[in-house]
């Protein structure tokens, strides 16, 4: 349940945060010194994680406030969006195999975490199922609420899931191709365009964008709207070549930082009720 708003919840959720950021900052300015790949995204969820962890009196005041999470994640999504160009569908035969290799995959896994859950930890069908299925996270936390008891569960095994793709996904790339590859990822994030160095036109496009797009996603009942709705809205802009919005150092640093210190919240079980007062997203 979120907090009521009134000037003592937004001063707590705005000194949580400041102490967040604060640890996730620090932690991620060493993580790049030692060149580890997303610095960041690591830092901040590890240092979270590892001091609100040892030490209680912070574990208390750590927290992501969803009112600033939300925003954040839809920015992310339509930053993402401008990956895609007019040119997407002449390189869709280069990365064709690739999705059809992870839809499989994720089959595969999806069907492994069944039969392992129902087959030998003896779970119910439907709670193995909720806590198998990938993504939707916040949708399929809310649908257990209402279909099993041990809802907490399912929320357990999707919090544990974010975290491994978080760690895995940098830690893949360092050791499949070398710590080079490492280095050219982080200098290709501080190679970013800079907030300061854009137009004000395309800062206003990117505002409303990631603004427009949350409450037509909900009317169109998308999963994940916060991150779906902008990164769709984003892509079919930049497909037609309507809009061309460049990745912004600044900002994918500031949701690199959100997104680790959240998740290491979670992991940590820190902030009010156990578990910060933001949501999922």
């Amino acid at each position: 349940m979120m907090k009521p708003v009134t000037p003592h919840a937004i001063y707590s959720d705005i000194k949580s945060m400041l102490i967040t950021f604060a640890i996730s900052i620090a932690t991620g300015l060493i993580c790049q010194y030692l060149s580890l790949p997303a610095p960041f995204l690591l830092g901040s969820l590890f240092g979270v994680w590892f001091i609100g962890g040892a030490v209680a009196p912070v574990r208390a005041s750590l927290g992501m406030p969803r009112w600033f999470h939300i925003p954040v994640v839809l920015g992310l999504g339509t930053l993402i969006g401008g990956n895609f160009g007019p040119d997407i569908f002449s390189q869709m035969n280069s990365w064709a195999a690739t999705v059809i290799a992870m839809v499989a995959a994720t089959i595969l896994a999806t069907l492994a975490g069944l039969f392992f859950l129902i087959r030998i930890r003896k779970y119910d069908f439907t709670l193995a199922f909720l806590g198998c299925i990938p993504g939707g996270q916040a949708e399929v936390i809310v649908i257990s609420r209402d279909l099993v008891d041990k809802d907490y569960v399912v929320a357990l095994f999707h919090l544990v899931r974010v975290a491994l793709v978080l760690c895995s996904a940098p830690l893949i790339l360092a050791l499949m191709q070398g710590h080079d590859a490492v280095q050219a990822s982080n200098a290709t994030l501080l190679a970013m365009p800079s907030l300061f160095a854009l137009p004000l036109g395309t800062l206003l496009t990117f505002a409303a964008m990631s603004i427009i797009a949350l409450p037509v996603a909900r009317f169109v009942r998308l999963p994940m709207p916060h991150l779906i709705g902008p990164l769709a809205l984003s892509s079919a802009l930049h497909i037609s070549g309507l809009v061309d919005i460049p990745r912004i150092s600044e900002f994918v640093i500031l949701a690199q930082l959100t997104i680790g210190g959240a998740v290491g919240v979670r992991r940590e079980g820190c902030g009010v009720n156990g578990a910060g007062n933001f949501g999922p997203v």
